[in-house]
Formats: C-alpha cells, structure tokens, sequence
C-alpha cells in the first residue's frame, strides 16, 4: 500500500463516516511510517481532511511523522490544502508544531495574491485561533492593497 493509496482509505472511510477500529488505527499507523516520505501535497491534506471529518484526533508518532512530512511538502501546497490542514488542527482541537505553522504562514503568504476573499477569512480565522496572532508579513501579504500598511494586533 502507498502512501496515496493510504491517503485513499482514510478518505473513503470519512466519506462514508465509518469509525475505523483500533486495530485498522494500529495498522493505518504502522503503515503509514513507512510510507511517509512518499506522500504529495495533495495526499497530506487529504489526510488531515480524514482525520477530521472523522473526528479522529492525530496521536503520536503519527502525528509527528505527519507533521514533518507536511513542513516537507509545504512549499508546493495549495491555497486549498493550506486551509485543509490549518481548518483539520482546529476541528480536532489541536494545536500543529510552531515548525509547521510557520511553513503554512509562508506559504500563505506566497499564495495571498492569488487567494480568493473566502480563503483569506479562513486563513486569517486560523492563525488566530492557532497562534493567537496573525504576523504582520501575513497581513500585509493578504492586503489588496500592495502598497497598504497593515499593523498586526498586539
């Protein structure tokens, strides 16, 4: 099994709202540290949208390894996968690693010119909620305004 296939299952299984067992858990787990590294953008949002369409919390090492792998490929993320993972830690009620949120507000910010008002919210809606503040690069990124000066809240 791959690790799009994997991607694949997790997302079959949300889709049709079926609790995987502990034991499919166990082995979705075991199986998925040894076909991390193979993962795309597409298939690492794919995940996290899994994870939280089932309510599923990311328990370690998974998410660890799932995390790294996103950091890796975050630099071709889309705006779209972007808001998939950063929207998955805040269903879960969970909090990503300072490394990995600071790979997505890059990104973010590379992307802002061409996000659309909606994904603007929801990034923006985020990174509050995830790191309580929103950076000052990232505000200006999102502005329509190139030329506007915008102040992060202190």
């Amino acid at each position: 099994m791959t690790g799009q296939d994997l991607a694949h299952v997790l997302h079959a299984l949300a889709m049709l709202r079926l609790a995987p067992s502990r034991d499919l858990l166990a082995a979705i787990d075991q199986r998925f540290r040894h076909v991390a590294g193979d993962l795309d953008a597409k298939d690492v949002a794919q995940i996290y949208i899994a994870f939280a369409t089932m309510g599923l919390h990311l328990a370690e090492p998974m998410k660890s390894a799932i995390e790294r792998r996103a950091e890796q490929v975050g630099p071709s993320l889309s705006a779209a996968s972007v808001a998939a993972v950063l929207s998955a830690y805040i269903r879960l009620g969970q909090k990503p690693s300072s490394s990995l949120l600071s790979v997505l507000a890059r990104r973010a910010e590379e992307l802002a010119p061409d996000m659309g008002p909606e994904q603007i919210s929801g990034a923006l809606e985020a990174y509050a909620q995830l790191w309580g503040e929103v950076s000052s690069a990232l505000l200006a990124s999102l502005s329509s305004d190139p030329n506007a000066v915008v102040a992060a809240p202190s």
